[in-house]
């Protein structure tokens, strides 16, 4: 059995980013990453938009180079998958029977899709995006598809409904709530992007619950609603949101609720366990309590300090939520969390398609949702950080300068 060293599981945002802070927080002793997909770690936010498109290749895809993790010292065992955790022994089994002892785990293991499980749904032609694999399968069919039903109204719908309107494609998109990205935006915004894509074409359905898929010789040919509604379609895909992979955690006795359940340090019921990204539920002060957040920020930041701790050091995770969003010739951008805002002040100009909306909780900063303002966008983030004192009438104020707020 090969010497014990830092092993991480989860080959994506989170596990890289924890390797990475591990050396260079000093750790080194040996250090295995291990990902169960025949890839090494790339970029997820293009998948939806400019590699469905073909603007974006998959080798602009990677994060790092494997030169990288040579010169690193970092074991990269992709295509391989951690089939569970042995807490006495200190050793992660794989599926293909080998173990690998550890002194720190660090367990990254992202989310996976939630499934429509309705009638027809073994029809061809009914996807999910999460891969590489995923978008290619797509793409690949994409030149012989006329109309494609989107379902799901949150931010990897909305993306994969704009690539496929610039494509050409009739597109129409199925939500079961009243509004677009419920669980993401306020009901302003989510406003601003519905009308948005209405005017471009997409056919938004709202309140609209997936009775059946409609199959034509095997493949799919329509979505029947609840209310008898069928929307043609010859391709489905389907984005309903994802579910945290706790399996692993959960089936070695490390506490879970919804994701593994980590401290302020990404440190799991498991002294010698840490777990960093989508799959966690971790206290946040942004969201005034535990939250699973499922973003790119999240799981980077959180990898950064599970890797750094496990490394042997005492950081704190307390980084304000950020995001953003391609639509059309949008660039949506947030940092914060809108929940629980009882006022809102908007600074520029809808109508220019160029403004930030901040939003308040009495006279507290609770976010900052902007559509083209990226400057305004990365100084949202520091006054978050900061806990800047910033007035609503500063906020709506242009001629205000919000760098002003960091100062006083």
């Amino acid at each position: 059995m090969t010497q014990p060293g830092l092993v991480i599981v989860g080959g994506s945002y989170a596990g890289l980013n924890a390797a990475v802070a591990a050396r260079n927080a000093g750790y080194t002793a040996p250090l295995t990453l291990i990902g169960d997909e025949d890839r090494l770690p790339y970029q997820r936010p293009p998948l939806s938009k400019g590699f469905l498109r073909g603007d974006v290749d998959a080798g602009q895809l990677p994060l790092r180079p494997q030169a990288y993790f040579d010169t690193a010292g970092i074991t990269m065992r992709m295509a391989t998958r951690a089939a569970s955790i042995d807490r006495v022994e200190k050793v992660v089994r794989l599926a293909d029977g080998e173990s690998l002892p550890y002194d720190k785990l660090v367990v990254a293991t992202g989310c996976s899709p939630r499934m429509l499980a309705v009638q027809g749904a073994d029809a061809d032609g009914i996807h999910y995006l999460r891969t590489m694999d995923d978008a290619l399968e797509i793409a690949a069919r994409l030149d012989s598809i006329t109309a494609v039903a989107v379902i799901g109204g949150g931010f990897i719908g909305l993306e994969i409904a704009a690539s496929l309107k610039r494509m050409g494609k009739t597109v129409s998109l199925i939500e079961a709530q009243s509004r677009l990205l419920a669980r993401a935006l306020s009901p302003e915004m989510a406003n601003y992007i519905a009308d948005r894509h209405a005017r471009e074409g997409v056919q938004l359905y709202f309140n609209a619950q997936i009775a059946r898929y409609h199959a034509a010789a095997g493949h799919i040919a329509g979505v029947e609603l609840a209310g008898g509604t069928v929307v043609p379609a010859d391709m489905v895909i389907v984005g309903i949101g994802v579910v945290p992979n706790v399996a692993l955690a959960a089936e070695a006795g490390i506490e879970c609720g919804n994701g593994i359940i980590v401290d302020e340090y990404c440190r799991t019921s498991d002294p010698d366990i840490y777990a960093a990204g989508d799959c966690t539920w971790h206290p946040n002060p942004y969201a005034g309590g535990m939250a699973r957040l499922e973003c790119v920020q999240n799981a980077t930041d959180q990898g950064k300090i599970a890797g750094a701790n496990a490394a042997g050091a005492n950081l704190v995770y307390d980084v304000p939520p950020w995001y953003w969003s391609d639509q059309y010739e949008l660039k949506l951008q947030g940092a914060g969390l809108a929940s629980g805002y009882d006022r809102a002040v908007v600074r520029g100009s809808m109508s220019d398609n160029t403004f930030s909306t901040f939003y308040f909780s009495k006279e507290k900063l609770l976010a900052v949702e902007s559509v083209n303002r990226p400057g305004e966008h990365m100084l949202a983030r520091k006054l978050l950080a900061a806990r800047a004192q910033l007035s609503e009438d500063q906020a709506a104020d242009t001629a205000y300068d919000l760098r002003q707020a960091l100062i006083n």
